[in-house]
Parts: C-alpha cells; structure tokens; sequence
C-alpha cells in the first residue's frame, strides 16, 4: 500500500503544477493571533515553490460578534476548502479577540438554510483548536497528558470535573482571565451540549460539515504556552511523512526547510483540501484516513513505533473523525435533515410524520431531542394551542421519549438548568412519574442555593437568582421549600436573590 502512495505521491507532484486553482483555508481566531500568523508564515513557504497558491483568510475581527461575523463570511460568498475555529471552548467558542461567543446550535441553524448549502459542502477539513472540541471523554480515571497543553487558566483542576456543574463553577472562576463573556447559566447550558453522550458534539460537527475531516481535543488542547500555533503545520507534516516517511522530507515545519520538504508538504495539504476533486488533482488523492492518522499522531509523541516523533504535542486528549459523506453513515444524514425540517414551519401532517420516524429510533431521539424541546417552546410561545396539544399527545405516548428525558434527568453531564428544562419538558408532556426526579433536583439545587456566595462573587449571585427564578417559574419549589431555603441560606445575598426572584414571578 505504501509504494502505491508513494508512486501516487510524485505522480501528484507533477500533476498539482497544473492544476486549476488552489485552496483556501478560512480562520476563525478568537483568543490566539499567533496561531493565524505562523499558519501564514507556513504556507508562504510552501507557495514559493507551489504553483497552485494556497491561501488563508482571518475572518473574525476584533471585538466583533463572532456569530455576526461567521454568517456574514458565509454572505460574502468566501469559498472555504479549509476551516480553522480557535479558541476557549467551553460549548462555544470565546476569547480575547472576539465580543461574544460562536455557538454552535447557531452554526447548525445556518447550515439548514439552503442558501447556504453550497458553503457547509465545500470545507474538506475542520480543525477546532480548544479544549474538549470534540465532547469530553466519560471515564473515571482520566488524567491529563504529561506535558498536555492548556487553552487558559480555566482548564487547572480540570480533571476532577465530569458534570456540566463542576465545570460551570470552575470556568466560571476565571471567566475575566480567560476573556469569556458568558454567564454562569450560560456556561453551565454549554457544558451541558459538551458531556451530552446521546447528541455527541462530535456528530454536531459532522452534520454541519458532511464532506469534512473532522480533527479536534478530548480535553485540553495545546495553549499559547504550548505553542499552539505550530498544530496545523505539524499536523500537515505528518501527513507528509505517512505519505512517504524518508527522513529528509520530514523537517520541522516551523523553522527553515529545503525545498523540497515545502513541496511534500505542499503536496499533502493540497491532498486533504482537494483530494475529492478529480479535475484540481488528477493523480493524487489522500484517503481521508490519512489525515485522521496523521493527525492522531501529531498529538502522541511518545506511543509511536516504540520511539518519540519529532514535531508532535505530547498530548492525547485528541481525536479525529473522517467526514459525513465517506463514512456514509445514514443515521446521521437523516438525523441532520430531521433537525432542519422541525426547525420549518411544517403542516400537521408534515410533522406527524416527522415525529413518527424521530420517536421511533432511540438514537435519532438522542439526536433530536433538543430540536423537540425547542419546538416544544417555541409553540408555547406563538400560543398555539391545538398544535401544541397534538405535539404534546403524541410525545406523550412514546415511551423511548420517556427512557431518554429520565436518563437525562438522572445524568450528572446534564447540568442543573437543563434538567429543570427537562423536568418541565417531561411534566408539560403528561408524564406523571416524576416525584423522584423532582427530589434529585431539588438536592441539587439547593446544594448551591445554600452555600455562601461572596459580594464579588458577582458571577455567582446571577447564578443564584437565575437558578432560583427557573424553579419558581417551573413549579418545583413549594412555600415550604422556599421557608426551608430562607432557613438554610448562609448569607444576606442569597436572601436578597430570593426576595427578587419571589418578585419577578409574582
């Protein structure tokens, strides 16, 4: 296999000089400038002995909205074969540069507008440079890499954390250090997508981008400590070298190399972001296997071949996927057109059948099921009684819906707020078996309405009141539980969060 690649490989060194056009790789830079800038410096490189131009676009501007600032990229009309999303992620992306965080739920709903079909369909690969960009890994003893990079301050004492909670209270502590915005209750809802084991962000990502490669952390990912702008251009090298691995084209990527390492690695990238275009590469072409390896490998430096690799992070928390369209997993294709269409206005019937194929299947469920809630709420709101009652019947009766929403409320990777959501969801729905899960909330709730919450604590206070509000609004707290509270409370300010919170409901 390796002589077919290798003979593949300088067939496409001649044959890439005439292609037609080059690639174009688009940056979303929200905390880490560096990482922008050495890419250019890599690629500059690579261009002057490349006669297909590889070229690189910024698209987030200072201080701006990043969310803005990602659709109008796409309204532009820019021609992405590239993309690059860096920076804190905690759910959404946020940093230093940006005002605002780019949610993800927001990327999906732009890429169910067919206007912008021709934009998602392009991107060959997605690199999604911050912590846990691909979900969190579920286990127990999970340790951080020896060496293992840090976006930011926020990710010390990451590894004691496995629920949304744990992790809103710990980002939350360093949100001025780490340049976020968000609030707690934000976070916490964030941290809630990222741990959700039924709706993987992994397959978020995929939905969004079908014909991407996918490459992204687990956990944390490398910093500016760890030089984190030197990924990309590690990553292509080692694209170059399982292409063909003699040690004279395989030269540090981000320092001065010959020639002909510029054309390998000019190669290799051209591979990845053009490699399905028959026309722009003729001779050549990179499994998408390729770059998922090669990436793998850009992260673990020492668990190669029983020796360490030059140009790689010692860090494993990192994972790769091959794109939507070459795995042809159907199950996924189908759960991204079912988020799209109950994200429409559909007819009756239209939506009936939508939600027989979405109740049917214990996967798709997963997949869609906060596309249900949302639609669940969105019809509270346009008040749209006999609709609603004929959604809320139907989902009633489907006991996967059941298992699924218990499972959630149960689960300590969905946050506090979210399971109030949920456990209103539940209820509105008809479903009567909810006492113990009321218990569990409560529990937990109160764990942190009781605890003492300083004058600075200003991110802390706002969490209390939000957290107290939602219980209020959904029916879970009793007046003896409000009493219980009052009697528990440590401090003037909890008290005073309640007061307003009784006020706000009424």
């Amino acid at each position: 296999m390796k002589i077919i690649y290798i003979m593949s490989f300088y067939l496409g060194l001649v044959s890439f000089l005439f292609a037609k056009e080059g690639a174009h790789i688009c940056y979303f830079s929200l905390n880490n400038e560096k990482e922008f800038l050495e890419m250019g410096k890599f690629l500059g490189k690579l261009n002057k002995v490349s006669n297909t131009p590889i070229s690189i676009s910024e698209f987030q501007t200072l201080n701006s909205d990043p969310n803005k600032s990602f659709e109008k990229m796409i309204q532009s009309g820019a021609k992405c074969d590239g993309l690059v999303i860096s920076g804190h992620h905690t759910g959404a992306f946020g940093g230093k540069l940006a005002e605002g965080s780019l949610n993800l739920d927001f990327m999906e709903k732009l890429s169910c507008n067919p206007k912008y079909k021709a934009f998602f369909e392009n991107i060959k690969a997605v690199w999604l440079q911050g912590c846990r960009t691909l979900g969190q890994k579920i286990v127990s003893d999970e340790r951080e890499a020896e060496g293992g990079g840090m976006t930011g301050e926020a990710e010390v004492n990451a590894d004691n954390c496995q629920s949304a909670d744990c992790h809103r209270e710990r980002v939350g502590a360093v949100l001025v250090e780490d340049n976020l915005t968000q609030s707690f209750a934000e976070l916490e809802m964030e941290f809630s997508d990222t741990l959700d084991q039924d709706n993987p962000l992994s397959t978020r990502y995929l939905r969004i981008y079908p014909r991407a490669g996918l490459f992204g952390w687990t956990k944390s990912a490398p910093g500016v400590k760890w030089k984190s702008e030197l990924s990309i251009p590690y990553h292509i090298a080692h694209i170059s070298r399982l292409i063909d691995d003699r040690k004279e084209f395989f030269e540090d990527p981000s320092s001065n190399f010959s020639d002909l390492t510029a054309a390998h690695y000019a190669r290799a990238i051209l591979g990845l972001l053009q490699g399905g275009n028959p026309e722009l590469a003729p001779c050549f072409a990179i499994e998408e296997e390729i770059g998922v390896e090669a990436w793998l490998y850009h992260g673990r430096a020492k668990l190669i071949a029983g020796r360490p690799l030059p140009f790689s992070f010692n860090n494993s928390d990192l994972l790769a996927f091959p794109s939507l369209s070459s795995t042809g997993n159907t199950m996924l294709k189908r759960a991204k057109e079912l988020d799209c269409l109950l994200k429409k206005r559909l007819t009756n019937t239209q939506l009936n059948d939508v939600l027989d194929e979405v109740l049917s299947d214990e996967k798709l469920l997963g997949y869609n099921l906060n596309a249900l809630h949302a639609l669940d709420k969105k019809l509270a709101v346009e008040n749209d009684l006999t609709r609603s009652k004929l959604y809320r019947e139907k989902l009633a009766r489907s006991p996967n819906l059941e298992r699924l929403l218990m499972r959630k409320l149960k689960s300590k990777e969905t946050g506090t707020l979210r399971k109030i959501d949920y456990f209103a969801f539940y209820r509105n729905i008809g479903q009567q078996n909810f006492s113990e899960v009321e218990k569990i909330i409560k529990e937990t709730a109160f764990n942190f309405l009781t605890e003492e919450i300083k004058e600075s604590e200003i991110g802390r206070r706002d969490y209390f009141a939000t957290l107290f509000i939602s219980l209020l609004k959904n029916d879970v707290l009793q007046n003896e539980d409000i009493f219980e509270l009052v009697q528990q409370t440590k401090n003037s300010i909890a008290l005073d969060a309640v007061a307003r919170g009784i006020s706000c409901t009424g």
